[in-house]
């Protein structure tokens, strides 16, 4: 059983120069006041609850992401266009209680992407990207207590169940 409150706030603003346009943001979002339980329940042979155990895993915990970014985006001729763009992230967690015990961490990297633009060229238009890319550890999954045998299909461990949990944001 997982509980928690989610939030998100994304301000940023736009300002032409010359036939360019430059953008520049925050992006800020989180997790907080997260609490999972492990309830294991054990059926008697005729299918009626014999026993219920419930362990805290995660008691009180918070994941908190603040990002500042800009990007630009430069025509070059009639039909290509050029971008670019940077961003740093700051990601602060901290868990008090549950089976993982009080802790704290806090990550910072930097990503960004640059790209060239073909068209519209008979109304289809092509991109070619490279990117470098920062993803955190989500907080339901750095303090989930996984018990042996639970069913996972990501090498962090996260259950099936939890990827809505482990989705950030504005990425």
């Amino acid at each position: 059983d997982v509980s928690a409150g989610d939030f998100a706030l994304r301000g940023y603003a736009q300002k032409p120069l010359g036939g360019a346009r430059f953008e520049a943001g925050l992006d800020l979002n989180g997790r907080a006041n997260l609490e999972a339980l492990e309830i294991r329940v054990r059926y008697d042979e005729a299918g009626q609850i014999a026993s219920s155990t419930e362990i805290v895993s995660i008691e009180d915990a918070r994941r908190v992401d603040a990002g500042l970014y800009a990007s630009v985006d430069v025509p070059v001729g009639k039909a290509l266009s050029l971008s670019g763009g940077l961003r740093g992230d700051v990601v602060v967690t901290r868990n008090e209680g549950g089976h993982f015990g009080d802790q704290d961490t806090d990550n910072a990297a930097w990503s960004g992407f640059g790209a060239a633009t073909v068209g519209p060229l008979r109304g289809f238009s092509a991109t070619v990207q490279i990117a470098r890319g920062f993803r955190p550890d989500c907080v339901t999954c750095r303090w989930r207590s996984i018990w042996p045998g639970t069913i996972t299909d990501r090498a962090d461990g996260c259950r099936r169940e939890d990827r809505i949990f482990c989705s950030i944001p504005g990425r």
